[in-house]
């Protein structure tokens, strides 16, 4: 996914800052790039991601936020 985060195969994270973010870390050949992400897993809603030249974690919000924050990563069909 460009400019987002994906994490299983339901739910995706987009933001203006992270697409900054993606932006100053994109190679050239335009591969994907893979970021540290942490997440409270009773509550997808959102995740955090790893800005490694600041050592600090930004929020990313799912872009179906009502879907996302109604389940948990415990969810018969979620992830």
């Amino acid at each position: 996914m460009r400019n987002g985060v994906r994490l299983g195969t339901t739910i995706r994270y987009s933001s203006v800052r992270l697409a900054r973010y993606f932006g100053h870390k994109t190679c050239k050949d335009m591969k994907s790039v893979r970021v540290r992400i942490k997440y409270d897993p009773s509550c997808l809603g959102r995740v955090y991601v790893l800005d490694e030249t600041k050592e600090e974690f930004f929020a990313v919000d799912a872009i179906d936020a009502d879907y996302a924050y109604s389940v948990s990563e415990w969810s018969p069909l979620c992830l």
